[in-house]
């Protein structure tokens, strides 16, 4: 409609007349010429001819810009359509555990302004000078022996040399959901807060009943497939987010730490989070 108005405005000088200069082709030679009027001097002679010839082409133009915009229309939301339901991270694979993927040079760093280091599908010692070509080579960066870092330490050793080696400062900044990253030490900041008692709490993932509801079930299998479900979907989007980049940053539901189900039990409607639990005081 919009590429058509413009025909409707060639319809307005039709009605109107003009000089023409006299001619074979002009307007005016069909028509029964004047004797008192010198051939040299223009006739007003109505636009009518001209006007239709106009209008003609005007309106081919318009129909086949009509045709290009539909087809462009078209084209656009077919791909915002696509767009939507794309997966939300782009080659999550390439990475691995809480490295990020640096999308210029595709390497793999903890810390993003250390994008520069490495090429193409390396991955960055936590000294942030070593690079390795694989994650498989990660275990030959140096430094790692003895720290928190060293897989051939038990979980108990590991969490003793952090223990040891972090300052004040740095544990008391530890105790925020959104944890700064420490640097000299090789870890990345973290966001602890993941509302996921009955779903990880972002878009993409599986919103399960409430805690009400799962414990109406009886069914210590169905929670169970529930427990598996969620956990999966959230290592998966943590890792998603992680490899672009997305630390968790004020953002709930994009870390692997969940908040589980509350084990207490109703015992006052008034209580206002009685969805968070499974059942109720007999």
């Amino acid at each position: 409609a919009f590429c058509l108005l413009p025909s409707a405005f060639c319809l307005l000088p039709m009605q109107s007349y003009g000089a023409v200069p006299e001619g074979p082709d002009s307007p005016s030679a069909d028509l029964n010429p004047d004797p008192t009027h010198h051939p040299d001097q223009p006739v007003l002679v109505p636009y009518k001819r001209r006007a239709k010839r106009h209008l003609m082409w005007v309106s081919v133009g318009g129909v086949v810009a009509g045709v290009i915009l539909l087809v462009v229309l078209g084209v656009v939301l077919r791909g915002s359509s696509s767009s939507r339901n794309a997966p939300p991270f782009p080659d999550a694979s390439r990475c691995l555990g809480s490295f990020e993927l640096c999308p210029d040079t595709q390497a793999c760093v903890l810390f993003s302004e250390d994008c520069a280091r490495c090429s193409c599908g390396q991955f960055l010692c936590p000294n942030r000078w070593t690079c390795v070509d694989t994650a498989d080579d990660y275990v030959q960066c140096p430094g790692l022996t003895g720290t928190h870092l060293d897989w051939t330490l038990s979980e108990e050793q590991r969490l003793d040399y952090l223990v040891r080696v972090t300052e004040l400062e740095e544990k008391v900044h530890q105790l925020t959901n959104d944890a700064p990253a420490i640097e000299r030490l090789g870890i990345p900041a973290y966001n602890w807060r993941s509302n996921d008692q009955h779903g990880v709490k972002q878009p993409h993932a599986t919103s399960f009943p409430n805690g009400c509801a799962l414990g109406a079930t009886w069914s210590k299998q169905t929670l169970r497939n529930v427990g598996t479900a969620i956990g999966l979907e959230a290592r998966g989007l943590y890792n998603g987010f992680t490899h672009m980049g997305l630390r968790g940053h004020g953002k709930d539901g994009m870390g692997v730490t969940l908040y589980t189900p509350n084990l207490n039990l109703v015992r006052d409607p008034r209580w206002g989070r009685s969805q968070e639990v499974f059942s109720e005081d007999p």
